[in-house]
């Protein structure tokens, strides 16, 4: 792979998390444009509501990943505590 595609695969990982492996199928889907593989990458998404976004992620980015109860313990005041 020469340097910009890597730049490229680099972007979109970046951009939407995704493992290796989906990230190279859709850039390359796209012919190596970033910009439509970024958009048909989300635009599968929002097509497919079985989809299993857990799935373009590896192992190690799972267990990075925030929890929706993550959120809502971040974002509830600590019992007791006295109201800015």
């Amino acid at each position: 792979m020469d340097d910009e595609a890597a730049d490229k695969v680099a972007q979109f990982r970046a951009i939407t998390g995704a493992n290796p492996s989906t990230v190279q199928t859709a850039v390359a889907s796209a012919n190596w444009n970033l910009e439509e593989a970024v958009g048909l990458y989300f635009a599968a998404s929002e097509d497919d509501p079985n989809h299993d976004h857990d799935a373009d992620f590896d192992e190690d980015e799972q267990a990075q990943q925030p929890t929706s109860s993550s959120h809502a313990a971040a974002a509830a005041p600590a019992q007791g505590a006295a109201p800015p």
